[in-house]
């Protein structure tokens, strides 16, 4: 136990993927706080200092400007509360960061009901369809900055998930190596696995309002090395959900870029295309289906 008080989230919200209602998750929380919580010191560590523990330059340059302008700040650090500024006093007006007893576990909110979790929790996250204990995991980070934004990784290893602007979330669960990256309002961004099997080394990245990015987290049989990017407002990309190498980029506002039905499929979609151009790597496509 850390000595912050343990909370578990639930979360839901809605999203409709490739025809499919897949439950895609929310900043908005619901808290149980444990009654036994005390307030506890904490220390106070540099920009310097986090940087060189995980987060990014300007990752950790975000941390020091929160708690020099009054915005609610928490950073958890194996299972150790680190930095914990400006807080209000309820689950809406704090920040709350958790993280697992584990090697470089590392977990950020910065924001006003923002809330990162690094391998500790069990919130129940885009389309997994039950809660997940995001433990045991190593090497993972979680970096939430906006008024309700989320950031979830875990259950996996040097997992890296970033949301950044309000409402935004981000995950990168049950896979290794895989990193989200969501910046915009609104917009989420999620890579992993499921629970029958880990989705790998995959990327999502959204740069955008109300933007979605999604690679390799198929419920069934996620897909390795995937790529999901995108680049505008309203936009989606998909790539992997069962299938490995996949490419999907959706470069542009109101667009959909789907590479999810072949291996090796490379997708991308432009305002002035007005359609997807896919291109398939033949080596790679020629593999044997699972």
């Amino acid at each position: 136990m850390s000595n912050k008080s343990r909370r578990r989230l639930t979360m839901a919200a809605g999203a409709i993927i490739a025809g499919a209602a897949i439950p895609i998750a929310a900043a908005g929380t619901a808290w149980a706080d444990d009654p036994a919580a005390a307030t506890a010191a904490t220390e106070t560590e540099t920009a310097k200092q986090l940087e060189h523990q995980g987060l990014t330059h300007a990752e950790a340059q975000a941390v020091a400007t929160a708690e020099g302008n009054g915005t609610p700040v928490e950073v958890s650090r194996d299972d150790t509360i680190v930095v914990n500024d400006n807080q209000g006093s309820t689950s809406s007006t704090e920040a709350s960061a958790d993280s697992a007893f584990a090697p470089k576990d590392l977990a950020v909110a910065i924001g006003a009901g923002s809330v990162a979790d690094a391998g500790a929790g069990t919130p129940t996250i885009g389309y997994i369809p039950a809660p997940v204990d995001l433990s045991p995991g190593k090497h993972d980070t979680a970096f939430a900055d906006g008024d309700g934004a989320g950031a979830y990784s875990g259950a996996g290893r040097d997992d890296h998930a970033s949301a950044t602007g309000a409402g935004t979330v981000a995950y990168a669960v049950l896979g290794y190596d895989d990193t989200s990256t969501a910046n915009g309002a609104g917009s989420k961004a999620g890579t992993g696995g499921s629970f029958l099997e880990s989705g790998d080394h995959d990327k999502a990245t959204v740069t955008g309002t109300d933007s979605q990015a999604y690679a390799g987290t198929d419920n069934a049989h996620p897909g390795s090395n995937d790529t999901a990017k995108v680049k505008g407002d309203d936009s989606e990309a998909l790539a992997g959900l069962g299938f490995d190498r996949d490419k999907a980029f959706a470069d542009g506002s109101d667009l959909t870029a789907d590479a999810t039905d072949k291996n090796g499929q490379h997708v991308t979609v432009t305002p002035s295309s007005g359609e997807t151009s896919a291109v398939i790597d033949l080596h790679v496509a020629l593999l044997p289906l699972p």
